[in-house]
């Protein structure tokens, strides 16, 4: 069914605008008649099941429950960090953004379960990554249209100061990010010839670049990951790969990011398979034993909700222990712990085709299974909403916390949940 799917997507486009008209018109009804209504009736039932496991708290006495929201500037050294290193990028005081990217690097500082080098990463690049917000991910961008101003002053840089590591990961990955943008993410056969060739040329500098140094002995987690990002948009060899990966585990066994793309590139739709993607995953989770079962949950993350087979291969319970692991390693970050509560609940909410079938049901009740996948984190780790961390609506983040707790609210136990003294469950007092 997928391969038919894909089919009719890479011919549909090309047809003649007339014939695809006329395709579009005789399916409406069919749409408005039949599968619409299927589909809204599969949903509703969906959601009325699920709400009816767990109903809202809502006869609460004063005082009984409160839930801090901190905005992520408050929780996140991220943003001070990366206004601090832009102000010196606007100062054109290379040596200090340098020296300062030197010391995150060699530290290890993190925020929100990631490098604290990422707020470089942006800093240095500031007019690009504006660009590339305004558009969704990978769209093929003719390079007429691509600001070049940033990527000219890092080259520049770099003459004078070609053998920074630091710099050079910077350079490298600013090269790699207009390669994606030139190409779009399309399948390989729909990419245009503009787009491969603004491809090659920014992957063969991002390449040349790398080339000449070793993450290793330079001790850069940095260039390590980069350079790991490039060697897969590159289609190194599979040795080559995971040489550049294993510098990764080495240099920064919390590398969940690396961890991700990794498993992303060992899907079928690259070349892999589910039982590759397993073993990858235990063999992480074996090699940074210190975080437990972290990288067991950072390979699936983020694999799981874009790819349904591969809910099939992972372990539940499993993955379940090690999002409490990867919370644990990160002390509880409050950025990353309502993240891997976002994650967790897309993961779980039923997909619907808009004509069903193709093995939905049996999908759907694999979903099912990661249901209770976040609970430890919330139980442990859970001590406030920063919104920016969510999709859904304040008010909905609340009910899902009330619910959360509902046996020690109905109990008539008081629930604090706050930044400052963390998760608070005691008797309430007359």
């Amino acid at each position: 069914m997928q391969f038919v799917t894909r089919q009719y997507q890479i011919l549909f486009p090309r047809l003649p605008y007339a014939i695809r008209l006329l395709l579009n018109l005789a399916m409406l009804p069919v749409v408005l008649f039949w599968a619409l209504p299927r589909l809204l009736f599969r949903m509703s039932r969906a959601t009325s099941a699920d709400e009816a496991k767990i109903p809202e708290v809502t006869d609460l006495a004063p005082g009984q429950f409160h839930m801090d929201v901190v905005p992520l500037s408050e929780v996140s050294a991220k943003p001070a960090t990366m206004v601090e290193l832009a102000a010196l990028v606007e100062a054109d005081d290379w040596d200090s953004f340098l020296a300062r990217t030197r010391e995150i690097d060699s530290e290890g500082g993190r925020a929100e379960g990631a490098p604290l080098t990422y707020a470089a990463l942006r800093a240095a690049r500031p007019r690009q990554i504006a660009f590339l917000a305004m558009h969704p991910d990978c769209s093929a961008i003719p390079g007429r249209d691509l600001p070049l101003d940033d990527i000219e002053r890092l080259e520049h840089v770099f003459v004078h100061r070609h053998r920074d590591p630091q710099l050079a990961a910077l350079l490298a990955k600013a090269h790699l990010e207009l390669a994606w943008a030139r190409r779009g993410g399309d399948y390989a056969d729909a990419v245009t010839e503009d787009g491969w060739r603004g491809f090659q040329m920014h992957l063969a500098r991002a390449n040349e670049i790398v080339s000449s140094f070793d993450a290793r002995s330079e001790k850069s987690p940095m260039l390590a990951e980069i350079t790991f990002n490039i060697a897969l948009a590159s289609e190194w060899d599979a040795a080559a790969q995971e040489a550049a990966f294993k510098n990764c585990l080495m240099l920064n066994p919390r590398c969940w990011q690396a961890m991700s793309q990794r498993a992303f590139h060992l899907l079928p739709r690259w070349g892999g398979d589910y039982e590759q993607l397993e073993r990858a995953a235990r063999q992480a989770m074996s090699d940074t034993h210190q975080y437990g079962a972290a990288a067991y949950a950072a390979f699936y993350l983020r694999v799981l909700d874009c790819d349904e087979g591969a809910m099939f291969s992972c372990d539940p319970e499993l993955f379940a222990e090690g999002l409490y692991d990867m919370a644990a390693a990160e002390d509880g970050d409050p950025v990353l712990v309502n993240q891997l509560i976002q994650h967790s609940i897309e993961i779980v909410t039923p997909s619907f085709a808009l004509f069903g079938g193709a093995g939905e049901e049996e999908i759907n009740a694999r979903r099912a299974k990661f249901d209770t996948s976040s609970d430890a984190v919330f139980a442990a780790f859970f001590c406030c909403h920063v919104p920016e961390a969510w999709q859904g609506e304040a008010d909905e983040i609340t009910r899902l916390v009330r619910m959360m707790y509902a046996n020690d609210l109905e109990a008539g136990r008081k629930v604090h949940l706050t930044q400052a003294r963390g998760i608070e469950i005691s008797e309430m007092t007359a």
